[in-house]
């Protein structure tokens, strides 16, 4: 049986290659869209339950706020891990390997990744673009979700914390959530705090 490579031009492999970094590029893009949704929805959620609370003076509220937002903020993790799997993929593989095994490099005698390929705006940003942008105070958007994590969780936490010990400290909280619910909200929100803060952590170094 004959290898079907041999009658693939260069000109169709380079199509090929193409069209799969653009579709790689347009899903990422899709993924950016659902994070800023999803985004949007948790502060939406967030100024909901603390005007409330606000408003109507029922700290309660407090014992079910990590629950209303987690399942955000965890699919907004998911779609940060699929840009940068997707990313990496572009990268390294379609960037670095495939555009070169077809058509060699752009510039060989280059010292900079981002002048030896093709298609090189990732090479840049790594080497030189992100820091450029840290100098005029960009930080990442993992800075917005992680405040948005904090504010859904400690006060939470905080709440279960004091609600427990009130008794023994002579601190009166209005709470009608009996106290063995706040022993399990706060060992289930620690739990989910912990592992969110770890999802980061790993998503960042990503």
């Amino acid at each position: 049986m004959k290898n079907s490579k041999s009658n693939v031009s260069t000109q169709d492999k380079l199509n090929i290659v193409l069209k799969e970094y653009e579709a790689l590029r347009n899903e990422i893009i899709k993924c950016s869209d659902r994070q800023l949704q999803l985004f949007y929805i948790m502060v939406l959620v967030l100024s909901v339950v603390y005007g409330y609370i606000v408003a109507q003076r029922v700290p309660d509220i407090l014992y079910i706020a990590p629950l209303l937002v987690s399942p955000f903020i965890l699919r907004y993790i998911w779609e940060q891990r699929n840009i940068e799997i997707q990313g990496k993929y572009m990268k390294e593989e379609i960037e670095e390997k495939r555009i070169p095994a077809i058509v060699g490099y752009r510039c060989d005698e280059s010292n900079n990744n981002y002048e030896r390929y093709w298609i090189g705006w990732q090479h840049y940003w790594d080497d030189i673009g992100f820091e450029r942008m840290k100098r005029f105070g960009f930080h990442p958007k993992h800075s917005a979700l992680l405040g948005i994590f904090l504010i859904s969780f400690l006060p939470s936490i905080i709440y279960s914390i004091l609600s427990i010990i009130s008794s023994y400290i002579g601190l009166t909280i209005e709470s009608h959530i009996p106290a063995p619910l706040h022993v399990l909200a706060l060992i289930l929100y620690t739990l989910l705090f912990r592992k969110i803060l770890k999802d980061l952590r790993y998503s960042r170094k990503g």
